[in-house]
């Protein structure tokens, strides 16, 4: 099977990559994300599989495909939100749901977070 290889650039984001790819990426089922091979934190370096495809930005995508891309990218999404390894991440605390806050920065929305 075809492999990629990465360097990370520091000890924090190689974690946080491998972490992903063993907790989260599982949720997605096969084919829908890559699989990490390997991982060596003192390389800050991993190995993953290559998924079938091609990024899907660019001028070889036709307006009529852009719907069935938001769709598949919804799915997996609600995959990700769905999954219960969220509390297996560590440093990760369950939070209580009581109302929900947005993150912005510069007028941008970063990320919704349940408020404690």
């Amino acid at each position: 099977m075809p492999s990629y290889g990465s360097c990370i650039s520091s000890p924090r984001f190689h974690e946080r990559e491998v972490t992903a790819y063993r907790l989260w990426a599982p949720a997605l089922d096969t084919g829908r994300a890559p699989r990490l091979q390997a991982a060596d934190p003192g390389l800050r370096a991993v190995l993953i599989t290559v998924l079938p495809g091609r990024i899907a930005r660019g001028p070889h995508i036709p307006e009529a495909g852009e719907p069935e891309i938001h769709r598949q990218a919804r799915m997996l999404l609600r995959r990700l939100h769905s999954a219960s390894t969220a509390t297996a991440v560590p440093g990760n605390r369950p939070r209580r749901r009581v109302g929900r806050r947005a993150h912005r920065a510069g007028g941008a929305l970063l990320s919704w977070e349940d408020a404690s």
